[in-house]
């Protein structure tokens, strides 16, 4: 069943179609829940519709299922997986969604005179991207992002976006009730993990050297105390924490206090 866009969704489907007609190459950037993997999926509908043949890229298994299945509830269109292990005859399909890496070892099977819709788009800039690229040299190009710089903080003009096109704030999307309100607590700095000589990798501390300089049973007793004082009645939860060991520790202690908790990584 083909999902119903929201007017914001569908405002940004329109300019991205738009920027086609001034030969552009759209970004659109909208936050996290904003339904961007809908979007993707009306896009590549349209581009169907007007005859186009897709691909659609990601860096990780996990989006590259999650856009497969948004794309065939929206479109009916099956498309090929090309992940590693897969066999996918382009001449065969009309849409394909595959992981960057695993395609760029296939350079030489890809196809001519096909569109690519690129999410997590602020990986664009890396050099597998561009190889990709090159290689498809795509009829229409889209970029989909929640965060319109690179992993390092740089900005995403090398990767060839002309027209950037933002959605609603999250802020927007939770006055207007598409989103759940919160509330966000961090330590104080008298709890906080020592930083000083750790390395930063890509715009971001290096967890390996964090976990090193962790006092992981003090944070995690640290948590509970926060939640107790913050949390009065109990509100559903969640604990942001460093590392898996970290989140086991940081469950644990809230068992230990009879405190309902569970523990969640990417498995």
């Amino acid at each position: 069943m083909a999902f119903q866009l929201r007017d914001y969704q569908q405002s940004l489907v329109d300019r991205c179609f738009d920027s086609f007609d001034h030969c552009e190459t759209p970004l659109l950037v909208a936050p996290t829940g904003a339904g961007k993997t809908v979007i993707a999926a009306e896009i590549v509908r349209r581009l169907v519709a007007d005859g186009q043949k897709v691909l659609v890229t990601a860096h990780r298994i996990e989006i590259v299922q999650q856009l497969a299945s948004a794309i065939e509830a929206h479109t009916g269109i099956k498309p090929a997986l090309l992940i590693s292990g897969s066999t996918v005859r382009f001449e065969n399909e009309r849409v394909v969604v595959g992981m960057v890496p695993t395609i760029v070892r296939r350079l030489d099977s890809l196809p001519s005179c096909w569109s690519l819709l690129e999410d997590e788009a602020h990986h664009a800039v890396a050099k597998s991207w561009g190889k990709l690229r090159d290689a498809l040299m795509p009829v229409r190009r889209i970029g989909v992002t929640a965060t319109p710089i690179t992993p390092a903080g740089g900005g995403l003009g090398p990767a060839g976006f002309t027209e950037l096109h933002e959605g609603p704030t999250l802020q927007w999307l939770i006055e207007n009730h598409h989103l759940s309100p919160f509330r966000y607590f961090a330590a104080p700095p008298s709890q906080t993990i020592n930083t000083a000589g750790v390395k930063v990798v890509r715009g971001d501390y290096d967890t390996s050297e964090l976990q090193a300089s962790l006092d992981g049973m003090k944070l995690a007793a640290d948590a509970v105390d926060l939640f107790r004082r913050y949390c009065p009645g109990n509100p559903r939860t969640i604990a942001a924490c460093l590392s898996l060991d970290h989140a086991r520790l940081v469950t644990d202690q809230f068992l230990a206090e009879d405190i309902p908790a569970a523990y969640l990584d990417g498995q």
